[in-house]
């Protein structure tokens, strides 16, 4: 219903926009159809022209109902006329010409498209997330290796001074380090590959 109302508030908004005899002559279309001057043949367009755009003869073309939204889909390249759409309302009562099928079709093709942009937004945000979270992983590896690489110092400056059993202690705190590192690079290699 909130798409109806849309479609109703926007038909509104343009309907301000008129000047006084052309919102007349909108009312009388809607009224009184296309034959409402008594000149049926003077408008040359039937509302089963294909020109016409069927889904708005049944109120529910896609192009209208989602004005001003993400999915917007610009202007309709069919003929919207009220008076068509009077004629239409009026002869359907008698016959029905089907057109509410179509505009059905119309719409669950537009609703397949929205799904699809949904299904390619949630597959960039999942991306996304997987990108920050590999670039996580990569900064711990370099940190793990910056440690290493200072203990190493360490230690070798530690052995030189004389100080073995401190030299010793840090070289296992590396081998500790190393095997983190090791688990580190796995996990974000796994990721990397899981992602391709």
């Amino acid at each position: 219903s909130d798409h109806y109302g849309r479609a109703y508030y926007n038909e509104y908004k343009s309907y301000l926009r008129m000047t006084a005899q052309e919102q007349m002559r909108k009312m009388l279309d809607q009224l009184m159809g296309s034959g409402r001057d008594g000149h049926p043949e003077a408008n040359s367009t039937h509302f089963g022209d294909p020109k016409v755009c069927r889904a708005f003869m049944t109120g529910l073309c896609p192009h209208t109902l989602f004005t001003n939204t993400k999915m917007d889909l610009g202007e309709c390249p069919k003929v919207h006329s009220e008076a068509l759409r009077a004629d239409f309302e009026e002869a359907n009562k008698d016959k029905n010409y089907g057109f509410e099928k179509e505009a059905l079709e119309i719409l669950e093709d537009f609703l397949r498209t929205c799904e699809r942009k949904v299904e390619a937004a949630k597959k960039r945000l999942e991306d996304q997330v997987l990108d920050e979270d590999s670039e996580t992983r990569a900064n711990k590896v370099h940190d793990i290796a910056e440690q290493i690489g200072q203990k190493l110092a360490k230690a070798e400056q530690l052995g030189n001074e004389g100080e073995v059993e401190e030299s010793v202690s840090l070289l296992a705190e590396i081998e500790k380090l190393k095997v983190e590192k090791r688990q580190a690079e796995y996990a974000t290699n796994a990721m990397l590959l899981g992602k391709i």
